[in-house]
């Protein structure tokens, strides 16, 4: 269980990390050996992304054998929802506060709910979407 949530952690942080290679262009010559391994190593450790998702569900499916409900959103709200937010106003200041962006309430409540603040952040929307949906799952798990 350790290795494999480990050699997915591992994954994602390497299709994270390298270059995408349609940025780095082609020369008249050819693609690089750079592009090149940036495309293989996209293509080696893209499984990481979706293997983090089914280990996120499989931890958290049942939640109930550990704790109640309210517990169980108490919890994802301190460890995932509060930061996200805090770290998106981080953001939002960072990214936009460079351009000739407008820094005001209604453009943060825009771009936070369109999720172009940050483009990694992409993975706490369909985190906390699971989270709304799995005491839905869990009943549902019930009767079948």
């Amino acid at each position: 269980m350790y290795l494999n949530a480990i050699a997915s952690s591992f994954a994602v942080v390497v299709a994270h990390t390298i270059t995408n290679p349609a940025q780095l262009g082609i020369t008249k010559i050819g693609p690089t050996f750079y592009v090149i391994l940036c495309i293989v190593l996209g293509i080696v450790f893209s499984f990481g992304v979706p293997i983090f998702f089914m280990q996120s569900g499989a931890n958290i499916l049942n939640y109930r054998e550990r704790y109640d409900t309210k517990t169980f959103f108490i919890k994802r709200i301190h460890k995932v929802v509060i930061p996200f937010i805090i770290w998106s106003i981080f953001g939002f200041f960072f990214i936009y506060g460079k351009s000739d962006f407008s820094l005001t309430l209604k453009s943060f409540i825009t771009t936070f709910l369109s999720g172009s603040i940050v483009g990694p952040y992409w993975f706490f929307y369909n985190i906390i979407g699971f989270y709304l949906c799995v005491p839905f799952i869990y009943v549902c798990r019930l009767f079948l």
